[in-house]
């Protein structure tokens, strides 16, 4: 069988629409089926809930980490790190595999220190993505814990 179709981002999407869809038909029955009662007001209240939580989710799958790879694009300092661990979260742009790694970070001054770091890797790369593998990573000079994964 081929791979699924939905990525994480579908997902998103189908709970958006689901939650717009019985929104709507809440406030729709409520406005003509009880007119004098708070029904149509919880509905609204409980749709922007459930929306404002659905993005806030979105937002942080989806633009944390790829803020942080263009934050320190341009600020980072570039080091190396050897690979710990790597794994798949499950999440897929465009049936890409997204991958959360523990690295040992290894400065040119100081000991190493482990930290995560997570990216979309093409299905050609995954070998270069091995535990024990050293792949270069950029530092955020402020916060050496927030580390962005170059391209293996």
């Amino acid at each position: 069988m081929g791979h699924s179709r939905w990525t994480t981002k579908g997902h998103v999407r189908a709970t958006i629409i689901a939650a717009g869809t019985v929104t709507w038909a809440f406030i729709l029955t409520g406005l003509f089926m009880w007119r004098d009662s708070f029904v149509p007001v919880i509905a609204v209240v409980a749709t922007v809930m459930a929306l404002i939580v659905t993005g806030l989710a979105f937002w942080r799958e989806h633009k944390q980490p790829r803020d942080l790879e263009r934050v320190l694009a341009g600020t980072g300092v570039p080091m190396e790190a050897i690979i710990l661990e790597a794994r798949d979260t499950g999440g897929r742009l465009n049936e890409v595999p997204k991958l959360a790694f523990v690295l040992e970070v290894r400065p040119k001054e100081g000991p190493p220190y482990k930290a995560s770091a997570a990216k979309h890797v093409s299905i050609l790369a995954l070998h270069k993505c091995q535990p024990g593998a050293t792949v270069k990573v950029l530092v955020d000079p402020n916060d050496p814990s927030r580390v962005a994964l170059m391209a293996p």
